[in-house]
């Protein structure tokens, strides 16, 4: 009986049965059931995929993660060194000094000094419709400096800078953001590696544009300056004399050109100090 069974399960198959199969029927009747295999397993497997659709994921947020940086990081600086600039005491004691602006206006130092307070009080408040008031002793009385047109165009002034506040704010917020997820999902030295990528195209960009502005303004102050007020402002309150309004007179045309020069020098030298601040957290990073 053993016998019987054991002649049972070792029956040959079809090729040896029949001699007259060629060898390479033989062959193909062999591979059939793994032909079966391969057609039964679905292609979207770990094995046959190797996590292909994960890899897609982060380059697709790595790339949106250094666009995001690339973009938000000039209108952070931008924003960040304009409240700087806006709000320095230090910077309206130079223009009175290099300008001569105790001597031009016959206003003194002091109350100079006064009116760049009340300006930049005006500055820090959120009330878009506020108007200002500058006032300052002239002999034993207080008087308005500006006009209503000055007050106006300080007005529009006004909603202009606190608009690039805010820009910044929003790409700060972004890119704190963009680190965070960043490092989490990509790791640290891939993210460091990224950043250091956004941070270097958005320097090319932006160093460009300031090279560009700082030519134009070397050559022809004057029409860059009009131009900008043009694009920026809706109205012509801006157009006003450097005879007869204050506003001009206490910040003359040459105060504007060195502050725009200070402006372009101050992101030149962060985008340096972030060029190197990279590549020291990609040297400590792990690879």
């Amino acid at each position: 009986m053993v016998s019987g069974l054991l002649s049972v399960e070792q029956v040959p198959d079809a090729s040896s049965r029949n001699p007259s199969v060629p060898d390479g029927t033989r062959a193909d009747a062999n591979a059939r059931p793994t032909e079966v295999t391969s057609l039964l397993r679905p292609e979207g497997t770990p094995q046959e995929q190797g996590g292909r659709p994960d890899n897609t994921i982060k380059s697709v947020f790595r790339t949106v993660v250094g666009t995001v940086i690339a973009l938000a990081l000039p209108l952070l600086l931008i924003g960040a060194n304009l409240d700087m600039l806006t709000n320095s005491g230090w910077l309206y004691s130079y223009n009175w000094w290099r300008n001569g602006i105790p001597e031009t206006t016959g206003i003194e130092r002091p109350e100079l000094n006064r009116a760049a307070t009340q300006i930049k009080a005006y500055f820090a408040t959120a009330q878009s419709e506020e108007l200002l008031d500058v006032r300052v002793k002239a002999g034993q009385r207080e008087q308005s400096l500006y006009n209503d047109r000055e007050v106006l165009h300080m007005r529009d002034v006004k909603t202009l800078v606190r608009g690039f506040w805010s820009a910044a704010e929003w790409s700060g917020a972004a890119m704190v953001i963009m680190v965070v997820a960043g490092l989490f999902v990509v790791g640290r030295r891939r993210f460091w590696d990224l950043f250091a990528t956004a941070v270097r195209w958005s320097a090319v960009g932006s160093l460009a544009a300031v090279a560009v502005l700082a030519v134009a303004a070397l050559i022809n102050f004057g029409a860059l300056f009009n131009l900008f007020h043009v694009l920026s402002f809706a109205n012509d309150l801006w157009q006003l004399s450097s005879y007869t309004d204050y506003l001009l007179i206490m910040f003359p045309e040459r105060f504007w050109l060195e502050s725009t020069l200070l402006l372009g020098g101050l992101i030149v030298a962060e985008y340096a100090a972030l060029w190197l601040l990279t590549n020291r957290l990609l040297r400590r990073a792990p690879g």
